[in-house]
């Protein structure tokens, strides 16, 4: 009997945590505001670095083959497309976690454009996860692939094993500059 009581009791406050989990545990606040892109997947909003959740875009430097051999620069791409998704508006995001460069991982979105995370992968510009981990985009991602679009449209080399093999003090990254 009391087995029982204690795991009901062990039961009710795991559930406690969860459904009020953004008030017992609340998130760094993420300012909303003008954003500076980096990459295809990087902002910087009110000098906080911002990391969108569930996409891994290729790195600035990356090159990417087209179906025909051709060499293109999917990096800088990637950026201009980000740029373009965000065309100038307030961003506003929620924080989820930080990652391993201090940056908050966060979804993201402006007026126009409800989920920047995927407007990036529909866009064929950015996969679907991090680090081999599933993300949120998987239908969007298949779309893309299916479409040959952006990345999809050669072979290439997944952002993180790129990043692998180009260490981050390594590569030529673009500081955020001016404003999306």
């Amino acid at each position: 009997m009391i087995r029982k009581l204690v795991v009901l009791l062990a039961l009710a406050g795991l559930f406690g945590v969860w459904a009020f989990g953004d008030i017992l545990f609340p998130r760094a606040p993420v300012p909303a505001g003008q954003a500076k892109v980096g990459d295809g997947d990087t902002l910087t909003i009110a000098g906080k670095n911002i990391r969108i959740y569930g996409v891994d875009a290729p790195e600035y430097a990356q090159i990417c083959q087209s179906s025909k051999g051709e060499r293109w620069p999917c990096g800088k791409v990637a950026r201009q497309k980000l740029v373009s998704i965000i065309g100038g508006q307030n961003v506003s995001c929620e924080g989820k976690a930080v990652d391993t460069y201090g940056r908050t991982v966060a979804t993201c979105s402006t007026p126009s454009v409800p989920d920047i995370g995927l407007a990036i992968v529909e866009s064929g510009l950015a996969e679907n996860g991090v680090d081999g981990r599933e993300g949120p985009y998987a239908v969007s991602e298949s779309l893309a692939q299916v479409e040959k679009t952006g990345i999809w449209s050669g072979p290439f080399v997944s952002p993180a094993d790129w990043r692998k093999a180009n260490p981050r003090e390594d590569a030529a990254r673009p500081k955020s500059e001016g404003t999306s």
